[in-house]
């Protein structure tokens, strides 16, 4: 280490002859290093003169509170695809957290040296994707949150800020299975590994009431007269009820005429979409919306809960189903 440079959890773990993993692990008092290796990690820290530069209140009164948020950039810069919901998000976020008089550094999940220096309370992943590779370099004592599927825990996040997609998806079908329909299909416009919650609890679903499950991701979501060709090609093998993810749900209504189908006669529609109230074409559309706006206001609440430290394991992010005639509604 060089003269006068500030000690770093590299550091640390070299000297007490641990990987980084388990020296912030034991600093932060996680489960897994044993008793003697935390001792060992902690002696090591107090020698190099290694302090908590982030979430400890006695070394910053006076200071103000700042909550860092790590984001993934794919989920803003989409070349084809502008996911509108992390923008009310993000805009909700900010709006929240300054009105409580948090400043709020953003950083891109591929630049997180940028947050070298900074003196921090608090940092929230924005997707679970941009967050795998991040933890350990965060040092210890330092509360960190993530937005995460249903399917998603760390031990080492203070919480979780989860939508229930599994729900959303049961609510869609439920309501398509009421008015008759038994041929289901769910479909990915792409990301089918990101949702992978949906595929599960739908197959799960469709095993209670004894209907065989479609489960597709298009070849290429980003095209729209391949997509409208496939899901053409499916319409026309009886599936009578789609549930679209990731995609855009004009689609599905090019197809149906594609095939000589009629939405809702032949095929009943739901959407997840960004809009609470959506209408494609002269049918309205029955959607799902996981309310942007009002889950970047919960999680800047989060944030402060968190600075406070207060936050709960799990904070639960809100969805709106709402059911028009495109679902048989």
């Amino acid at each position: 280490m060089r003269s006068g440079a500030q000690p770093t959890l590299a550091h640390v773990a070299r000297a007490a002859g641990v990987s980084k993993t388990t020296a912030s692990a034991s600093l932060r008092d996680l489960p897994g290093p044993s008793a003697q290796t935390k001792a060992k990690v902690r002696e090591a820290a107090r020698q190099l003169g290694y302090r908590v530069s982030v979430g400890a209140k006695s070394l910053r009164v006076g200071m103000q509170p700042t909550a860092a948020v790590i984001f993934d950039p794919a989920i803003v810069d989409r070349e084809h695809f502008v996911d509108t919901y992390w923008a009310q998000y993000m805009n909700s976020m900010i709006l929240t957290a300054s009105a409580a008089k948090v400043p709020v550094i953003f950083v891109s999940a591929t630049d997180t040296l940028a947050l070298e220096g900074h003196q921090l309370d608090v940092v929230l992943f924005m997707t679970q994707d941009a967050m795998i590779d991040q933890l350990e370099g965060l040092g210890f004592g330092l509360p960190l949150l993530a937005n995460a599927t249903s399917a998603f825990t760390d031990p080492r996040l203070a919480g979780v800020l989860m939508h229930d997609h599994g729900a959303a998806t049961t609510e869609a079908f439920g309501q398509m299975f009421d008015v008759g329909c038994r041929r289901p299909a769910l479909i990915f416009g792409r990301e089918r590994t990101r949702l992978g919650v949906n595929e599960v609890v739908f197959r799960e679903w469709c095993a209670t009431k004894g209907v065989e499950p479609t489960v597709i991701q298009l070849s290429d979501g980003d095209d729209p007269a391949a997509s409208i060709a496939e899901i053409a090609d499916l319409m026309l093998s009886g599936i009578d009820s789609i549930y679209t993810l990731l995609m855009n749900p004009s689609y599905v209504v090019e197809a149906s005429r594609a095939a000589g189908k009629s939405i809702p006669e032949d095929v009943k529609l739901v959407a997840q979409t960004e809009s609470t109230a959506v209408g494609v074409w002269d049918v309205p559309l029955s959607n799902v919306s996981f309310l942007g706006r009002e889950s970047g206001k919960i999680a800047a609440q989060a944030l402060l809960a968190a600075i406070d430290g207060n936050v709960e394991p799990v904070v639960h992010m809100p969805h709106l189903f709402t059911a028009r005639a495109s679902s048989g509604a």
